[in-house]
């Protein structure tokens, strides 16, 4: 019998998160997660240095969290692994999400 993934709520996410590099853990920010308009704050202009575009929020998905722009286009997503979640940006730079504090 086949299982689905089950879409977390924002209140489920929400509040405080850390990124870093995989290889390097002091190139870290941290930010909040809001329910209010999946607004992402804190952080993003942080977050927005290894991206391509303005970090504006955030959308939970059944199998991870995506971070999204003003405009609403995927930057980056994070998938679940277990008790973190983690982005491959490029073939050299892992981003690792964690959280802090609910």
């Amino acid at each position: 019998m086949a299982s689905s993934l089950v879409l977390p709520s924002a209140q489920q996410l929400a509040g405080q998160w850390s990124v870093h590099v995989q290889q390097n853990a002091e190139q870290r920010c941290s930010f909040t997660l809001q329910v209010f308009g999946h607004a992402l704050t804190g952080g993003a202009e942080c977050l927005s240095r290894w991206l391509e575009g303005s970090v504006a929020g955030w959308i939970p998905t059944p199998d991870g969290i995506a971070v999204v722009s003003e405009e609403g286009r995927k930057l980056l997503f994070f998938s679940r692994q277990g008790d973190h979640y983690s982005s491959k940006v490029s073939a050299d730079l892992t981003l690792l999400l964690t959280r802090t504090a609910p």
